[in-house]
């Protein structure tokens, strides 16, 4: 989305200068259409069209005004859909870091030794969360766009500022995730579609064992419902985002406006000619008017589909920058971020490359034990903890895993 003064010198006329995002390239051809027309008419069938063939241009105004309304309601809509893909991410953002702090701060009432590290699982599957979902309304579905969020990371330039005309596409795609994706964490979602979703459903898990196999989230059940329920709109949101990014401008209505601007612009100059004499103001005029209303097809079709990394496409990868910042502020001191993993290890199975040391895992009686695998992706120190026993049943672990006891 392109950031600009409306005041400053002369009313801020510098906007009259910007090309990167403008309508006005794509514009001319219509004028000068319009206007190479006009001059052939004026030269060679002048006395085709003059007062005696079109007395009166009551008919062509009719049209005229038909094709105006059909441009200004294509404009209203796709404004409306421009504001209703705002108006959802922010929404899908709020949700999310709101449900991310009610599951910190309930986390922090029961104290528990290892809550910290519950702390930083949950923030940076919210994290992940949120740069899945804006990926999907990007169409972007490389999981190598995920960065890890660290102070001393530099991102290529412009991948903030998504509006800058030196940064392209590849510089632009970047999000970043505090604590990075690891490998096991790319496996389970290279080849999946419904990413959020499924980043969803680990956190309901991870919640779920948290407040039934252990000690920690034992709020009252009511009042952890409205965790879940927060958790929910957002995804709620995101899906309606989702609604406008599946869902194009309706064929039909986009074919009708664009074949009745290119008969306006086609018999303009007909009706230009006849009602005026000088040849270079009819020029102008005919110039004028087709422009004016290929302007506002333009205009329209610019911001119907606001999710991408068009100039005037909304600013995703900011606002994911500032849900970052903000659920940020609940991140675990650095040790014990490195050990967050060990709470999220039964969800996501771990890959093989990842047997390098020991984690804990919750069984299906709330015991704590040792199971010889890992979660290296982030190049997390080797951590081991004391538990008990495994269960015997390992079903609910997730697919296709098997501990190493």
């Amino acid at each position: 989305m392109i950031e600009y003064e409306s005041g400053g010198l002369l009313g801020g006329l510098g906007v009259l200068t910007q090309l990167s995002g403008s309508v006005f390239p794509r514009v001319l051809p219509y004028g000068l259409w319009a206007s190479a027309l006009t001059i052939l008419i004026h030269f060679t069938a002048r006395e085709y069209f003059s007062l005696e063939t079109l007395a009166h241009p009551y008919a062509h105004q009719v049209f005229a005004i038909s094709v105006g309304f059909l441009l200004v309601f294509r404009s209203n809509l796709s404004y409306q859909r421009f504001w209703e893909g705002l108006s959802n991410v922010q929404q899908m953002s709020t949700k999310w870091d709101d449900a991310c702090l009610q599951l910190v701060a309930f986390e922090e009432a029961e104290n528990e030794p290892d809550g910290q590290r519950f702390k930083f699982c949950a923030i940076h599957l919210f994290c992940l969360l949120h740069a899945s979902a804006i990926q999907h309304l990007r169409d972007d579905f490389d999981l190598n766009h995920l960065v890890e969020n660290t102070p001393d990371r530099v991102l290529p330039k412009g991948w903030f500022a998504q509006t800058h005309e030196h940064a392209d596409k590849s510089t632009r795609s970047y999000l970043e995730v505090i604590g990075g994706i690891s490998p096991s964490e790319k496996l389970a979602l290279e080849n999946v579609e419904e990413r959020a979703y499924t980043i969803m459903a680990w956190i309901v898990r991870v919640m779920t064992r948290r407040h039934k196999f252990s000690a920690g989230l034992k709020v009252p059940p009511p009042i952890l419902s409205r965790t879940f329920h927060v958790l929910s709109e957002g995804m709620s949101s995101y899906m309606q985002a989702r609604k406008v990014r599946d869902t194009p401008f309706p064929f039909p209505y986009a074919q009708l406006v664009m074949t009745v601007l290119i008969i306006f612009v086609s018999t303009a100059p007909c009706v230009v000619v006849a009602y005026v004499e000088d040849m270079g103001m009819a020029v102008a005029l005919a110039f004028l008017s087709s422009c004016a209303g290929a302007a506002l097809n333009e205009v329209a079709k610019e911001i119907e589909d606001p999710f991408g990394f068009d100039p005037n496409d909304l600013p995703l990868g900011r606002l994911h920058a500032q849900f970052v910042l903000r659920i940020s502020s609940l991140r675990a001191t650095d040790l014990q971020i490195l050990e967050a993993e060990s709470f999220f290890d039964e969800i996501i199975p771990p890959t093989k490359e990842e047997l390098d040391r020991k984690v804990t895992y919750f069984g299906n009686d709330g015991d704590l034990f040792d199971v010889n695998c890992t979660r290296g992706g982030h190049g997390h120190s080797d951590l081991t903890l004391a538990a008990a026993s495994p269960p015997e049943d390992h079903s609910d672990w997730g697919p296709g895993f098997t501990p190493a006891v």
